[in-house]
C-alpha cells in the first residue's frame, strides 16, 4: 500500500517540488564522484564565486526540460558525458517514458547499442521521439549542415538499426517513420538526403509497402537536387522496384518526366546494369510508362528521347530482353491514336504520322540491338489480340490514306 501511494504521489509532484531538494549528495554534470570527493573547500569556494552570475538565473532545464535535453544528449548515448546528464534525472517512476534507463544511473555505465536498438524497435514512442529530433533539428539548422552531422548520424543508425531487429513493422512504426523519410528524401541537406535514402532502402527490404506510399516515396526521390546523389538515387529506384515488385507495377508520372531531365540518368542505369546489377524491374514500368506518355502526347519532347537513350544505354540479357520488347508490343496503343478528337481529322492524321512514325523508329532500334530476341515475342503474340507491330504497320497505311483526303471541319465525318 505504502508503494501504491508513493508512486501517486511521485506522479502528482511538479518540478518545483525537487528544485529546492536539501539533500547533501548530488549528481553532478561537471565531476564524477571520484573527482568531486578530491576537491577541498577552498577549491569548491572558488569554483562558485567564479560562477556567481550563473546563479542570477537558473532554468534547472534537468526537471524542466527534460525531454529537450535527452534529445541534445541521446546521440552520445555511449559515452560518459550521456551518463552524467541522465544521473541529473529523474526516472524512478514506473510511469516515466524514461524508465529504462534508470539501470544505468547508479553504475554509471552508458547505454549499449544493442539495448538502444532493441528498445527503438519494441516502444513506438521512442521511434517517434528520434524521428521528431532529426526533423526538429533539420528544421532549426539547415542553414548550418554542418552542425547536423552527429544528429543524423544517429537518426540513420538507430532507425535502420530498429527495422533490422524487427521482426515485422507495423503500421505505427512506418507512419512514424515516413513523416522524416518524405521531408528528407527531397532535401537540400546532404546528410539528411544520405540518411533518408538509406532508411528508405532497409524499409523496403523488410517492410511490404502500398502502391500509393511507394508513389509517394518515388516521387520525393526524384525531387533531390544534389547532384552528387545521381548514383544512389538510381540504386534506390532499382532495390525500390526489385524488392516491392509484387506491389510496384507502375512508374509515377511526375516523377518520370523529372527522371527524363536528367541527362545522366539512361547512361548512370546502363553502367549499373553493365556491373551486373538486375535493372530489368525498373526499365519496364518505366518504358511503359514512357511509351504511354509519348503516345498521349503529353511533354512528349524529353520522353522521347529518354526512352532512345534508354535502349540504346542499357545492355540487357536475353530474358531481360525478350520482356522489354514483348512490353513495347503491347503498349502500342492502336485503338487510342484514331479514337473520335475535336480536332480537324488532318491535324488528328499528322500527329497520329508522327508519333507511329517515331514509335517505328523505337521498335526498330529495340530489332538493330537485339535481331535475334526481337523474333520471339512476335511469334508469341501472332495469334492473339495484343498483336501490337501488325497493327502498327496497318495504322501507317491508314494514316496516309487519311492524310491524302480534305480536312472537314464535322468531326463524325
Amino acid at each position: 500500500m505504502g508503494t501504491s501511494l508513493a508512486d501517486q504521489l511521485r506522479k502528482l509532484s511538479v518540478p518545483q517540488t525537487s528544485a529546492f531538494s536539501q539533500e547533501k549528495k548530488r549528481a553532478s554534470l561537471l565531476f564524477d564522484p571520484k573527482e568531486a570527493a578530491g576537491i577541498d573547500r577552498g577549491t569548491i569556494y572558488e569554483i562558485g564565486s567564479r560562477s556567481d552570475e550563473l546563479d542570477e538565473t537558473s532554468f534547472h532545464i534537468h526537471l524542466y526540460n527534460r525531454d529537450d535535453l535527452l534529445l541534445l544528449i541521446f546521440p552520445y548515448y555511449d559515452t560518459r558525458m550521456f551518463v552524467r546528464v541522465l544521473q541529473l534525472l529523474d526516472v524512478k517512476s514506473k510511469s516515466s517514458p524514461w524508465h529504462w534507463l534508470r539501470p544505468l544511473q547508479k553504475p554509471g555505465v552508458p547505454l549499449s547499442k544493442t539495448a538502444l536498438l532493441n528498445h527503438c524497435a519494441a516502444d513506438p514512442s521512442f521511434l517517434k521521439f528520434v524521428c521528431d529530433g532529426a526533423l526538429a533539428a533539420v528544421k532549426e539548422h539547415s542553414g548550418d549542415a554542418h552542425c547536423l552531422t552527429t544528429v543524423l548520424g544517429f537518426f540513420c543508425t538507430t532507425i535502420v538499426g530498429a527495422l533490422e531487429h524487427n521482426a515485422a513493422t507495423t503500421e505505427l512504426q512506418l507512419v512514424h517513420i515516413l513523416k522524416p523519410l518524405l521531408k528528407g528524401l527531397p532535401s537540400p541537406v546532404l546528410d539528411f538526403a544520405a540518411a533518408s535514402f538509406m532508411i528508405t532502402a532497409q524499409l523496403a527490404d523488410k517492410a511490404q509497402l502500398s502502391e500509393n506510399v511507394l508513389h509517394q516515396i518515388i516521387e520525393n526521390l526524384t525531387k533531390n537536387p544534389q547532384p552528387s546523389l545521381d548514383l544512389e538515387k538510381v540504386l534506390l529506384l532499382v532495390l525500390l522496384y526489385q524488392s516491392q515488385s509484387s506491389t510496384l507495377t507502375s512508374f509515377p508520372h511526375k516523377a518520370l518526366l523529372r527522371l527524363a531531365s536528367v541527362p545522366t540518368f539512361p547512361t548512370t542505369l546502363g553502367e549499373l546494369s553493365a556491373s551486373g546489377g538486375h535493372v530489368t524491374p525498373l526499365l519496364v514500368p518505366l518504358l511503359a510508362e514512357t511509351l504511354r506518355s509519348v503516345q498521349s502526347q503529353i511533354d512528349d519532347t524529353g520522353l522521347r528521347k529518354l526512352a532512345i537513350n534508354l535502349v540504346s544505354q542499357v545492355g540487357l540479357e536475353d530474358d531481360s530482353v525478350e520482356e522489354i520488347i514483348r512490353m513495347a508490343v503491347e503498349n502500342f496503343d492502336s485503338n487510342g491514336l484514331l479514337r473520335e478528337q475535336s480536332d480537324p481529322i488532318e491535324q488528328v492524321a499528322n500527329n497520329s504520322k508522327e508519333i507511329i512514325e517515331w514509335y517505328t523508329m523505337f521498335m526498330k532500334s529495340l530489332e538493330r540491338k537485339y535481331p535475334t530476341q526481337y523474333d520471339k515475342p512476335q511469334a508469341n503474340h501472332n495469334q492473339t489480340k495484343y498483336n501490337g507491330l501488325n497493327q502498327l504497320y496497318r495504322h501507317r497505311l491508314l494514316l496516309a490514306q487519311l492524310h491524302t483526303r480534305p480536312a472537314h471541319r464535322n468531326t463524325h465525318t
